[in-house]
């Protein structure tokens, strides 16, 4: 009996459309596949493959819930929050219920058990306790596989009491096909007097930080629950009134800020008449601003910069609303529904066709906060955080 194999490229375009699972199964049916999944070259295209395509995205879900309801009081700090547990859930694409709970195997040494979600990077996830501090960890959520980051050996200055750190940032370097980390050190001296910010950089195949130069000292850097990675730099707000951008570019190592124009439409709609809390976002791989509508009630406006560093191009994308008793929009994923956080602290799905609201049954504690709930959307990666 004669035997039809498929030419090689067609075989290499079909493996590099397969889910992480189907993947990682099939390694073991010869050794050349085997050997071919763990090649640099091909985890990237494989990522880059369905990244273009829009397929292999899957959505994680951090929430915040009480392992006891019964003896939980808000008032008794102590009590309560030992008793606060943190979930990880990934959902599934067809029901958006969840689907898998991932475990973090860590403890905290901090009262406040939280690891939150800074930011996703290429489908790896950036996690860190409370108010970003250490223990920092990366997770491959396709694969499970986590790397908690070592505590950096950088030296703080001459009568530090306390150091914290303000704000994070995960991006990749594709001159290097280095992952790289970015923090905001602030050091507290004798009377509560603190130091300029260190800023120190972590490099994944270094597996180390160090210092690096940050030029903007006199600015007020707005520290952000979201990592704004795109073409290359991560972004930050830059002062009280939020009329600058603070880009890191990740190839370069280097700072710089982008201004708003104040008679710009962009300027006018979201920053200057006090709309409440604009956010920098990742929309459609453009650096975007989702903010509350002035002009519509219960709705929001997406702003996309549609050439980069362009701070003219600027342009209203989208309207989303009205929706009733919503706390913050969290993303929309491929079918055009957006997801968001309900003033009663539960997950929920929007139609903006239809205007109809499903509830996930996914929700947090009131005393969580801002931190109780953090939705991301990723593509799948095959990427090993410890280099296997």
């Amino acid at each position: 009996m004669r035997t039809h194999s498929l030419p090689d490229d067609v075989v290499l375009d079909i493996l590099l459309r397969l889910p992480v699972k189907s993947v990682k199964r099939f390694k073991c049916i010869c050794r050349s596949w085997c050997s071919k999944f763990q090649e640099p070259d091909f985890l990237r295209e494989h990522y880059l493959t369905n990244a273009v395509r829009g397929t292999n995205l899957r959505t994680i879900v951090k929430s915040m819930s009480v392992f006891d309801p019964l003896t939980y009081d808000p008032l008794v700090i102590g009590a309560s929050l030992s008793r606060i547990v943190v979930d990880f859930s990934l959902l599934s694409n067809q029901t958006m219920r969840v689907k898998e709970t991932i475990n973090i195997p860590v403890v905290l040494p901090s009262l406040f058990p939280v690891m939150d979600m800074v930011g996703e990077c290429e489908g790896l996830i950036l996690l860190c306790s409370f108010e970003n501090s250490d223990p920092i960890m990366i997770l491959n959520p396709a694969t499970q596989e986590l790397k908690t980051l070592p505590k950096s050996s950088v030296e703080r200055p001459n009568y530090t009491d306390y150091v914290f750190f303000s704000a994070l940032a995960f991006g990749y370097d594709c001159s290097t096909g280095d992952y790289k980390v970015v923090r905001f050190v602030i050091t507290d001296g004798p009377f509560g007097f603190s130091y300029s910010e260190q800023v120190e950089l972590y490099r994944l195949s270094c597996n180390s930080w160090r210092l690096i130069t940050y030029p903007f000292h006199d600015h007020v850097l707005l520290p952000s629950r979201f990592n704004t990675y795109v073409n290359g730099h991560c972004h930050w707000w830059l002062n009280n009134r939020v009329e600058k951008i603070l880009a890191f570019d990740m190839t370069q190592e280097t700072f710089q800020v982008m201004e708003f124009s104040s008679s710009s439409d962009f300027t006018l709609c979201c920053l200057e008449q006090g709309s409440s809390g604009p956010e920098l976002r990742v929309f459609r791989n453009h650096l975007a601003v989702f903010a509350h509508s002035r002009q519509k009630m219960g709705c929001f406006e997406i702003w996309v910069m549609e050439e980069y560093g362009v701070m003219e191009s600027w342009t209203k994308q989208l309207v989303i609303g009205p929706i009733s008793g919503v706390e913050e929009l969290l993303g929309m994923w491929k079918t055009g529904e957006w997801f968001f956080k309900t003033d009663e602290r539960r997950l929920a799905l929007f139609h903006p066709d239809t205007k109809a609201i499903k509830d996930l049954e996914i929700h947090h504690c009131p005393r969580a906060g801002n931190y109780g709930l953090t939705l991301l959307i990723f593509t799948e990666s095959l990427f090993s955080l410890n280099g296997r």
